[in-house]
């Protein structure tokens, strides 16, 4: 198994702290996985293909985001600031590093191996964040909310998974949100970075709510970052970023995303995360 993170620098190295670190916790789509899955499986999954697979771990993922950065890195390597970039090469699909140990791998196939890669996983991203002056969680999420829970267990199988990958999501439409508070409406990220974010989206005339799609859980790890680390935190769906003939797609599969709808979203991304780091000490 490769690198389970990679950090990525963009500018000004020199510093020993990172002004900003942009987060990635859920972008990757690393077919290697898909071979462990089998491997440690404790079910048959011989009737479910491994493009079927494929495709269920790309719906879970946060696609597109790491497009979005680099499109953004272009743009931020010209300030004077220290900014880097954590990707965590693990599918969300398969283990989740929003969860805490006990609820991110499926018990269908989790054992001490899995348990051992997001253990190794959670200490190297601590060791980044500890560098970091401020964190952005970025993600992208599906365009429509859920109708079922949907659980990968002992019952998974061909079904299951188209199932998971057509249905699931299909519910009320969603539309980018921050997310600053808990399920007690206790407000958890920086406070002026989401005016800044919040102003800028309104300036451009973007869609942004608040809190809509979900709220921040205590016992999930990125809430103890932001409690220990000055944050904000970013999902964009999918469906803002697609075109206008594959949005209402609820298979993400079938999306196909829009090179001009991605440009405006790292400009005013990167406008934001500049703006931030020129006034975070006023």
């Amino acid at each position: 198994m490769h690198n389970l993170t990679i950090l990525e620098k963009i500018w000004n190295t020199q510093k020993q702290n990172f002004d900003l670190l942009i987060y990635v916790p859920h972008h990757s789509i690393d077919k290697d996985f898909i071979k462990k899955v089998r491997e440690t499986s404790k079910i048959s999954l011989d009737s479910v293909s491994d493009d079927l697979l494929y495709k269920y771990m790309y719906h879970e993922a946060d696609t597109w985001v790491v497009e979005v950065l680099e499109s953004m890195k272009k743009y931020l390597e010209k300030s004077e600031f220290s900014i880097w970039i954590l990707k965590v090469e693990i599918p969300r699909g398969f283990c989740d590093l929003n969860r805490p140990l006990e609820l991110a791998i499926p018990e269908v196939f989790r054992d001490k191996s899995w348990d051992e890669i997001y253990l190794r996983a959670e200490k190297e991203i601590e060791n980044v964040i500890q560098k970091s002056d401020f964190v952005f969680h970025f993600h992208s999420m599906n365009g429509f909310n859920p109708v079922e829970k949907s659980i990968f267990n002992e019952n998974a199988n061909s079904d299951f998974f188209k199932n998971h990958i057509k249905k699931v999501y299909s519910g009320s439409k969603r539309e980018c949100t921050i997310l600053t508070e808990n399920v007690d409406w206790e407000y958890l990220t920086e406070k002026k970075f989401d005016k800044i974010f919040k102003e800028k989206f309104a300036e451009n005339n973007l869609v942004l709510e608040e809190n809509t799609a979900y709220r921040l859980v205590d016992h999930f790890p990125c809430t103890n970052i932001i409690r220990k680390h000055k944050s904000g935190f970013f999902e964009i769906t999918k469906t803002a970023i697609a075109t206008e003939k594959t949005k209402n797609n609820f298979d993400t599969n079938k999306i196909i995303f829009d090179e001009k709808k991605v440009e405006i979203y790292w400009k005013v991304l990167s406008e934001i995360l500049l703006k931030y780091l020129k006034t975070k000490n006023n």
